[in-house]
């Protein structure tokens, strides 16, 4: 079982190629994507890939819905824009959300796996902290593989607190499968 979280087409192209490398035969990727830009390319690029679920949800440490942010990059068709879009409006967004979006409770999806999670990779433009707060109080990365987090500092002075917390605790505790310094 590998779950990946936005962006996540290289990554899964590569995954699906050499999936007997990551899991076995059986493996699945189980991909968020909120953004509807991404998620049009995604499906475009997997169409009928059975080891691939896609989930049009963001992921958060909460159910529910949020409004969603899109660059004017993107609204001018530049499909790379898309790696800057978020739940958290920052000053590259248009003003007004693109779509509103559901939020997955990430925890609560993977107590409901019925398999252990080989690799979950997280890029949540800024989400990263509550996300791996809620697992790591739950002590969910126990039951996770490999963790990779592509961390986003640099979005505000109360993220970089909280990211540099979990640094902190994750060092303090000896917890070897999460990594922080994903890119």
């Amino acid at each position: 079982m590998i779950a990946t979280v936005p962006r996540p087409a290289s990554l899964i192209k590569m995954i699906l190629a050499r999936h007997t490398c990551f899991c076995g035969e059986g493996m699945k990727v189980i991909a968020f994507e909120p953004d509807p830009t991404a998620l049009a390319v995604l499906k475009a690029r997997f169409p009928n890939e059975p080891r691939l679920v896609i989930e049009q949800k963001a992921v958060g440490a909460a159910a529910g819905f949020a409004p969603f942010y899109q660059t004017e990059a993107l609204a001018d068709g530049n499909i790379k824009e898309t790696i800057a879009s978020s739940l958290m409006r920052r000053d590259v967004h248009t003003t007004a959300p693109v779509a509103q979006v559901e939020i997955a409770n990430l925890a609560e999806y993977i107590r409901g796996l019925p398999e252990r999670v080989r690799i979950l990779k997280l890029d949540i433009e800024g989400y990263e902290a509550e996300v791996l707060e809620a697992l790591l109080a739950e002590r969910l990365e126990r039951q996770i593989d490999l963790i990779l987090v592509e961390t986003h500092e640099f979005f505000s002075e109360e993220l970089a607190a909280r990211i540099g917390a979990l640094r902190l605790r994750i060092e303090r505790e000896k917890i070897t499968n999460v990594c922080l310094d994903w890119h």
